[in-house]
């Protein structure tokens, strides 16, 4: 499914739909739109340590750590969401064996 170009939503439209509609579909999708929110602000935090880390010459375990715990979060939140596109799979050695089937 390709995504036509559109506005999201912001935070006050979305705290207004919620006390405007009590379905609760509608409250889901709510839901569900501020937590994919969280969620990119969370991997922001953990991508701007593996750039922090890179920068400082770290390790490369530490780095490592870092981007599997990157990877990791991605591949969850994946699953969490179900069918989003049809891609071929791409294996990952430190990723969990889960991923979108066709």
């Amino acid at each position: 499914m390709i995504l036509p170009l559109f506005d999201p939503p912001k935070y006050e439209e979305l705290r207004a739909w919620w006390r405007l509609y009590q379905a609760d579909d509608v409250r889901r999708l709510i839901l569900e739109v501020q937590s994919q929110r969280y969620f990119l602000s969370e991997l922001r935090t953990i991508a701007e340590g593996c750039r922090t880390a890179a920068v400082n010459n770290r390790p490369l375990e530490a780095r490592m750590k870092l981007l599997n715990q990157l990877l990791r979060q991605i591949d969850t939140e994946l699953g969490r969401a179900d069918k989003i596109y049809c891609t071929p799979p791409t294996s990952h050695p430190n990723a969990p064996n889960f991923r979108n089937k066709c």
